[in-house]
């Protein structure tokens, strides 16, 4: 498995291999402690997703004075996130300001509130997003539908009244965590069965005995479905970073929490990447430090590519729009939100490598030389320092 932590600009500070059983926890502790101190001497916010909110991390991080924003668990501090969520007042929420030009960028709602956990004051942020609609009436018609069949495959018939309460509760702590309030009824019936042979006159040679069986009744608890609704419907960010009116210096805002809890996606960037093939061909490695050998050199290339990545973005927007080059898909303007995928589209085969026959560097296909000339020049690297000896075609 693969450890990372990067900034948000996506450039790793940390890069770690580990043994394929470790738990997300148990390296966030290893990250934390790596970086603590200059978490503290940067006053610099540890973003990570809900592996990181359980009882030893957040006080330790709370004692090591580390600022953190994470995603609150359901499990969390004895269902801190339910009792928080129903303590909100929905139509408090507060729209963010749309920051994409296009319109299409998720739409949030947000809302704060003050928490304590073993004595440390934290932040609750409530955050419903355009993403999430519709996933809370979703959760309670699958709820609805899961109770009414298990109530369908429930064996019904039992021989006496014992045997059939048993079994109802028995369904009932099955079902306790569900949004349905459970009852039942019991009938009770006399069942006559009669010889194959002659029946006698008097009857005496009738057997009779008891069927019980249980009529099962759901109805919906209201405060657990609203429960259930608000947990699908919106997430909770938790955190100790204080408000601008308690720190103007490094306050955050409800709004600016949330915006610096997205750029967590970036790290999960950074596992997609290496994920995918990035070697000439296919290795056998024996052993595991070769492993942890190869990973390193991933690592390596993975870092010269976000400085790339990084110092076109920075080109890109030191330039006003009408100057940016051709370099887009199908030569349209190029994009100031470099991606990585866009940024592997315009880099495509703009190879450059040292000749060492001429003395000088030169590109592999120079029908791309333009191309590559107009990457180099916003990346800030000025042709006359990778080609001392002239430039190709000039």
């Amino acid at each position: 498995m693969l450890g990372d932590a990067v900034d948000d600009n996506g450039i790793p500070w940390v890069s770690q291999v580990l043994d394929g059983n470790t738990a997300d926890s148990d390296w966030n502790a290893q990250c934390l402690e790596l970086l603590k101190e200059t978490l503290k001497e940067e006053r610099i916010i540890y973003v990570a997703d809900s592996k990181l909110v359980n009882d030893t991390l957040i006080s330790s991080m709370m004692e090591d004075d580390i600022m953190f924003i994470s995603r609150c668990p359901e499990n969390f501090d004895d269902k801190l996130l339910e009792r928080t969520l129903m303590g909100f007042d929905l139509d408090e929420l507060t729209p963010m300001e749309n920051l994409s030009s296009t319109g299409r960028e998720t739409t949030r709602k947000v809302a704060g509130k003050d928490i304590c956990f073993k004595g440390h004051a934290l932040r609750a942020v409530l955050v419903e997003t355009s993403t999430l609609k519709g996933k809370g009436e979703a959760a309670v018609e699958i709820a609805r539908s899961n109770i009414e069949g298990s109530i369908n495959k429930f064996e019904k018939t039992y021989s006496c009244q014992d045997d059939a309460v048993k079994a109802f509760e028995r369904f009932r702590k099955r079902h306790s965590k569900s949004i349905f309030d459970l009852t039942a009824e019991y009938h009770r019936d006399i069942v006559e069965r009669r010889p194959v042979e002659r029946p006698k006159k008097d009857g005496s040679d009738v057997l009779r005995s008891e069927i019980w069986t249980v009529d099962i009744h759901y109805e919906e608890n209201p405060q657990k479905t609203e429960s259930l609704r608000r947990r699908k419907n919106q997430i909770m960010l938790i955190t100790n970073v204080p408000t601008p009116e308690a720190d103007p210096e490094v306050g955050l805002s409800d709004e600016d929490i949330v915006r610096f809890y997205s750029n967590e996606w970036k790290v999960e960037w950074t596992f997609k990447i290496k994920k995918r093939p990035v070697l000439v061909r296919r290795l056998y490695l024996k052993g595991p430090g070769r492993s942890t050998a190869l990973i390193t050199l991933i690592n390596i290339a993975y870092l010269v590519r976000a400085i790339i990545q990084l110092l076109l973005r920075r080109g890109v927007d030191s330039i006003p729009k009408e100057e940016l080059p051709d370099l887009g898909r199908g030569g349209s303007k190029l994009q100031r939100n470099v991606t990585y995928d866009y940024f592997y589209e315009i880099a495509k085969r703009c190879f450059i490598r040292y000749d060492p026959a001429i003395g000088q560097c030169r590109f592999f296909n120079n029908s791309d030389d333009q191309k590559a000339f107009a990457i180099l020049s916003l990346m800030g690297i000025p042709k006359a320092t990778l080609f001392s000896g002239g430039v190709p075609g000039e």
